[in-house]
């Protein structure tokens, strides 16, 4: 079996943080989000728009996110061919995302967001990388 590059390892322990921030966020947005939203939607007319079922719809997303980090981290840990693919996924999805932000007036996060993105892409992409995945 290959050895596990450095940057491997720590892209594995970034989707392990991800992966429970996530469900911890997950977990207070679906189960107390609710009720949050409307006791502070009561005080301030502007929170309107946050609804409850908005707000535990999100907590959900991010409880399946939490899940899928945390699977992918235990990929990349293992050297996976899945967990490389999914990475290289991911990451082209938050190119795409971050470009769309561009759109929405948030230029300076997006631009951020993206060379963290091509960063992480261009790496996985690495030769190196790809081998110690099983991958020419």
């Amino acid at each position: 079996m290959a050895e596990r590059p450095t940057g491997v390892t720590v892209l594995a322990v970034l989707c392990v943080i991800g992966g429970l921030l996530a469900l911890l966020f997950g977990g207070l947005f679906t189960f107390m989000g609710p009720a949050i939203t409307a006791e502070m939607a009561a005080t301030d007319e502007a929170l309107g728009m946050a609804t409850g079922p908005m707000v535990m719809g999100l907590g959900i997303f991010a409880l399946v996110m939490g899940v899928l980090y945390l699977i992918t981290a235990y990929g990349l840990f293992a050297l996976k061919p899945w967990a490389w693919m999914v990475a290289v996924v991911v990451q082209v999805l938050t190119l795409v995302s971050h470009g769309f932000s561009i759109f929405q007036g948030q230029l300076a996060g997006a631009v951020v967001g993206i060379l963290i993105a091509g960063g992480i892409l261009y790496y996985l992409l690495r030769p190196h990388v790809k081998a110690a995945f099983g991958r020419s």
